[in-house]
Parts: structure tokens; C-alpha cells; sequence
């Protein structure tokens, strides 16, 4: 067995340097609980050879070029990634010590990843993995104190990976699946941001007009315009966990600007707002918590009111983030591995957010896709209505003047010393002759073209004439 093991560690090279890392870790004491083996304390540690992982080691100046037995070949890096999140993110033991150091890890695959200049779809599932962890992350320890976990570090890392994984989009071409999905979660990370709003006026047409991304670039447009109504509307309709994560870390300031708001719209001195309509608007847990949050705000409670003072509000206080228990509903549905590796199963909405929260119409489902397509559906249904009514009510003042709408412009024109017989058409005609130019139109610029665009483009062109 020895001189097989010792045959096997010269033939393969990678071997024989992790097993002496695996030796000098458990010599200086530098092994992870996670990889001790079974039957062993930190105090006399023995590494289990299954379980350990290849820390995170900062490059230093000076330091002699990486040796390639020590990087590891990106279906490697993949199977690492797995190992996180199907072995050790599954652990019954407090998530701020899975994520150390699933953390560190991470980042030493990601750390191969660059040392390589790996591009393929290895790199793209890697850093897919790694951006559902740092969100999830957020807001699973939000509540814990700096000195467990740092939400800015965590942020950093986030938006690094981010940002990465869209390079990898645009490098490879548009030939993900989850693109869409990433395309959303950096806008609704980014809410309101200048640059995530810039980054979707930059995307192909198909991408734009998909449900997902559209929904986010919608949510974003809201925040950004301070209209949180229709940002909380919105939100109760997300299809995906991350997402529902990645907008929670605006919660803070999405809470504050509507008290804000609601301060100086409801300022009376005989007027009180009610608690409970206040917990369910602002998605917050109970009216303990609302009242909390309000006094901080300096808003007057009273009772199971509360009663808003233009003057009195506290735009500088710090509210500490707290779990929402209409995403925990969303999550228990959800393992871990689901959740970090983005498979999708049905989301329930629970009672007392939804449609009567968000004052959504009934019919409406949860997911944005079927929301948009319902809106979509009647927005036609209500052109082809007006269309006929307009076809009909023409047919009748031509019956009541009796003459053509046509020949009375015509008239006003010609004394106006301007000959133009057909610049007024019938509605169908219009129609026509919108479609025709829009298929005249470049490809590229056949998805912009609206309604009221094709119009403007062929009275100009007709008056030209």
C-alpha cells in the first residue's frame, strides 16, 4: 500500500504538493474544523484528505511565479464549487461559519480562475454559484455585528463577481440560459444605480424586452424616481429568491423614504395613520417592529395610529436591517443547494402580502413573467376595442356631413396654396403603412421603433413631399 500511494504521489504532481500543503497546515495548526478528520481535535489535529480545501493565499511583491502543479484545471475549480455547496454549506452548525469559510475558498478558486484566464463555461457556472452565495449571504447574516460579518467586504465581493460574470456574458456571446437571471440580480443589487441603468440601455433588444430584466429595470426606474409603492408592489411579485435577497439590502432605505414621504403628504395634527396598514405596506414583520422604526424616525405613535409632523421627522437615523418574514417564506420552500445552484421550484405567497398587500388585482400571480404577459394581453385587447369604435363612429360622421373627412383637409390645405390630397388616411391604412416601415427599419433598430415614432417619421416624410 505504501510504495503504490508513494508511485501514484511521483506520477501525479498535484498530489504531492497538496498532500505537503495538507502536511504543513497540520503542522503549523492551520486546519479548518471542516477539514479535521473525524476523532481528532484542533488541538491534535489530522487532516481528513476528503474534506480539505485549497485556502485563499494573498500574492505578495516579489513572489517567484505560481508553480502549475498548484493551480488547479477549471473542472476541478466546478467540482470544488459542488463539493461547497452539496457538503459543507449543508452542515447543521451556524451559517456565519459556513460562510467563512466557504468564503475563502471561493476565493481561491476564483483566484485559479484569473491566474489561468479561464473564459468557459466553467469560469460562467463558478462565478453564477458564487454570486448566489455572496447575495444569499447578505441577507441570511444581516443582523449579525461587523465584527461576524461584513456586509461591505461581502458587497465587494458581490459586485467583483458580478461584474466578472457579465464580461464572461458579453465574451462568450449570449449563449447562457441564466444570463437573464444575472442580468436582473446586477440591476436589483444595484437599485437606482446609475451605471446598472447605463449597463440595460447597453443590452441586446431580446434581453431588454425578457420579462425578468425588464421587471428589475422597471423596480430600479421606481427607486430612483424615490415612487417606493410601486417598488414594493413589485417586489411582491419577484419570481426569484436571490432577487428577493439582492433587493432586501435596500430595505433600510426604501422603509425610510416612504415615511418620509408619507410624513409630509399625511401632516396633520387630527389625522393618524394605522399602525398595522403600516407594517403591511412597508413589509415589516409586526407593529412592534413598525412603532420602533417610527419613533427612530421621530413620527409621533399613538394608540394603534401614528401621526405625522412634517417638521418633526429624523432623516439621520440608522436603522439596523432585520429579516423579513415574507422572504423566509419564499426560502423555506428552497434547500441550500437549490438556492446557491439556482434551481427553480414554485414560490408560495404567504397570507398578508401579495395581492391585498400590495393592492395587486386579483388574477395576478406571483411570478413577473405571467404578470407582464396579462398586462400585455389586455393592452391589446383594448387597441383592437378603440380601433373598432374609432372604425365605427368614422363610418357615422360620414354618414351625418356627407362628405370624406379627407376632402374637407384637403380644402383647408389647398387654400393654404399646399396641394396634398392623401396626407389623411383611413385608421387601417395607418396601420399598414406603420408596418411597412418598421419592416424598412435595420434590424437593429426594428425593436426600438414605437407607435408614435413610425407616426411622426411618415407625417415628415409626407409634408416633405
Amino acid at each position: 500500500m505504501v510504495a503504490s500511494h508513494n508511485i501514484e504521489s511521483e506520477i501525479n504532481p498535484k498530489l504531492q504538493t497538496h498532500q505537503r500543503f495538507m502536511k504543513m497546515r497540520e503542522r503549523e495548526n492551520l486546519l479548518h474544523p471542516f477539514e479535521v478528520a473525524v476523532g481528532h481535535t484542533p488541538k491534535c489535529p489530522r487532516a481528513d484528505y476528503s474534506r480539505c480545501v485549497k485556502e485563499y493565499c494573498r500574492p505578495t511583491v516579489g513572489k517567484e511565479d505560481r508553480n502549475p502543479a498548484e493551480v488547479r484545471p477549471p473542472s476541478v475549480l466546478l467540482d470544488t464549487v459542488h463539493y461547497l455547496i452539496h457538503s459543507v454549506a449543508t452542515l447543521k452548525c451556524p451559517w456565519n461559519e459556513i460562510y467563512d469559510f466557504i468564503f475563502d475558498r471561493l476565493r481561491a478558486v476564483r483566484q485559479d480562475l484569473v491566474v489561468q484566464e479561464c473564459e468557459d463555461r466553467h469560469a460562467i457556472e463558478i462565478l453564477e454559484a458564487a454570486v448566489r452565495f455572496h447575495v444569499y449571504s447578505e441577507y441570511r447574516l444581516c443582523t449579525e455585528h461587523i465584527s461576524v460579518f461584513d456586509a461591505k467586504i461581502n458587497s465587494q465581493h458581490a459586485q467583483e463577481c458580478l461584474k466578472r460574470l457579465i464580461s464572461l456574458y458579453n465574451i462568450r456571446g449570449n449563449t447562457s440560459e441564466n444570463r437573464a437571471e444575472f442580468e436582473a440580480t446586477y440591476l436589483l443589487y444595484n437599485l437606482g444605480a446609475e451605471e446598472a441603468l447605463l449597463h440595460y440601455l447597453s443590452l441586446d433588444v431580446h434581453l431588454r424586452h425578457c420579462s425578468i430584466v425588464r421587471q428589475a429595470y422597471q423596480m430600479s426606474i421606481a427607486f430612483a424616481a424615490n415612487n417606493w409603492v410601486r417598488v414594493l408592489r413589485m417586489y411582491a411579485n419577484l419570481s426569484s429568491t436571490i432577487h428577493l435577497c439582492a433587493v432586501h439590502r435596500h430595505f433600510t432605505c426604501i422603509q425610510q423614504r416612504a415615511l418620509h414621504t408619507m410624513n409630509a403628504g399625511y401632516s396633520s395634527k387630527n389625522l393618524t395613520f394605522p399602525i398595522a396598514k403600516l407594517t403591511e405596506l412597508l413589509f415589516l414583520n409586526t407593529d412592534t417592529e413598525t412603532q420602533i422604526i417610527c419613533e427612530m424616525y421621530g413620527v409621533t405613535v399613538l394608540g394603534e395610529g401614528v401621526q405625522f409632523f412634517r417638521g418633526n421627522f429624523k432623516s439621520d437615523e440608522k436603522v439596523e436591517r432585520s429579516h423579513c418574514d415574507f422572504v423566509n417564506s419564499q426560502l423555506k420552500h428552497k434547500t441550500i443547494p437549490e438556492i446557491l445552484k439556482g434551481k427553480s421550484s414554485p414560490l408560495k405567497k404567504p397570507v398578508g402580502h401579495g395581492n391585498e398587500a400590495s393592492s395587486v388585482p386579483k388574477g395576478r400571480q406571483i411570478s413577473g413573467h405571467a404578470d407582464l404577459d396579462v398586462r400585455e394581453e389586455k393592452r391589446q385587447s383594448r387597441k383592437s376595442v378603440q380601433g373598432t369604435q374609432s372604425s365605427d363612429q368614422l363610418d357615422l360622421n360620414k354618414e351625418k356631413q356627407g362628405r370624406q373627412p379627407s376632402e374637407k383637409l384637403d380644402l383647408n390645405i389647398e387654400n393654404q396654396g399646399r396641394p396634398c390630397s392623401n396626407v389623411v388616411q383611413n385608421q387601417g391604412t395607418q396601420s399598414n403603412n406603420i408596418d411597412l416601415l418598421a419592416s424598412l427599419l435595420p434590424c437593429k433598430l426594428q425593436g426600438n421603433i414605437t407607435r408614435t415614432d413610425a407616426l411622426n417619421h411618415e407625417f415628415s416624410k409626407k409634408c416633405s413631399t
